[in-house]
């Protein structure tokens, strides 16, 4: 046989055993937010490394050296492998950045009991240590770490309505103010700010009028 042909066989091989790691990430990124945790395709993602590994081991059990025409075989399985883990360890970061992204944010997308409808019990362990670490950790600096997303540059901002839902608020300096959608308004930035992340608001420039 020709190497291109044995080099482009093993391609085919590699991407028939990688194909759950493939379908794992790919559910990852057809999703609009994070899709529910696939415990199932993990777990026959673990067994196909077991299977590989095991194969591994009846190779080259002994102390005998593999024979040449075994070598390519141990490596198929080898590779095999490390794909499968990469796969793996892609697939879980990527879901405990986003959780992080999520309580840092203030639950921009789910509340907590929503996100137990799409989390592991793992997931879920994660996000209460986590929402402890940072509250604790917040606590010892006396600071709020959802206050601000970015280093505030005045104490007042302008903001125009997107929802019609607000209605009368009333600020921290005790005025009530009537947020109807459309409208712009002024307004100290630690009362508007939550609403902005949230999307009920959004921040203009100076030059736009009401």
């Amino acid at each position: 046989s020709s190497p291109l042909l044995l080099l482009f066989l093993f391609h085919i091989i590699m991407a028939m055993y990688g194909q759950k790691g493939r379908d794992l990430l790919l559910e990852l990124k057809r999703s609009d937010w994070l899709p529910p945790y696939n415990g199932e395709l993990c777990t026959e993602i673990l067994e196909e490394i077991s299977l590989h590994f095991d194969e591994l081991q009846a190779q080259i059990s002994g102390n005998q050296k593999p024979p040449m025409e075994a070598r390519s075989s141990l490596l198929l399985h080898d590779m095999a492998i490390r794909r499968n883990k990469r796969c793996l360890l892609a697939y879980h970061v990527s879901r405990l950045t986003a959780l992080q992204k999520e309580v840092n944010t203030g639950y921009e997308h789910f509340n907590s009991a929503q996100l137990a409808t799409v989390t592991a019990e793992s997931e879920q362990d994660f996000l209460q240590q986590y929402e402890k670490l940072r509250t604790n950790f917040g606590a010892a600096l006396n600071l709020d770490l959802r206050a601000s997303l970015y280093p505030p540059e005045q104490d007042f901002v302008q903001v125009r309505v997107l929802t019609s839902t607000l209605g009368t608020i009333v600020t921290t300096s005790g005025s009530a103010v009537n947020l109807q959608l459309g409208t712009i308004h002024y307004l100290p930035r630690e009362d508007v700010e939550p609403l902005i992340r949230q999307g009920l608001l959004e921040q203009v420039d100076g030059e736009e009028e009401g």
